[in-house]
């Protein structure tokens, strides 16, 4: 299990530096998120940035994305897309750190493997509470 895995996670990371390296317009929501991202990089954490939000999620993942922004500084779309392929290395590895002292591994796999190969699942449970 771990191996196949290891072979997702893989597959997921070239495909995401394949993407961020050669599409470099918005794709998919992208122009509806950079809003969000460009508002928390230029006005950071504050009521205003907050109540201008827009997505249903929540601000915590644009946070993120607009951290990648402001540390990277370049392009604001490529520097967002480079914070959600580190978020999913932190992720990858605190499963796999969290699967090899847990005294049920095949559990910490198999949410990492469905996190793998559906990604937007989670997005799609946190967006259902506040999109009905």
């Amino acid at each position: 299990m771990r191996r196949l895995l290891i072979l997702f996670f893989t597959l997921n990371v070239t495909s995401a530096a394949l993407f961020i390296g050669f599409v470099n317009r918005p794709v998919y929501d992208d122009s509806f998120n950079i809003f969000d991202v460009h508002n928390y990089a230029t006005k950071g954490l504050s009521k205003d940035a907050l109540r201008l939000h827009r997505n249903p999620p929540g601000p915590t993942s644009f946070v993120w994305m607009a951290a990648g922004v402001r540390l990277l500084g370049g392009d604001e779309l490529r520097d967002a897309r480079v914070a959600i392929l580190v978020s999913w290395i932190l992720l990858f590895v605190g499963i796999l750190t969290g699967a090899r002292y847990s005294h049920f591994p095949e559990m910490w796999y198999g949410a990492l493997l469905a996190a793998l190969v559906f990604p937007h699942a989670v997005e799609a449970t946190a967006t259902l509470p506040t999109e009905g």
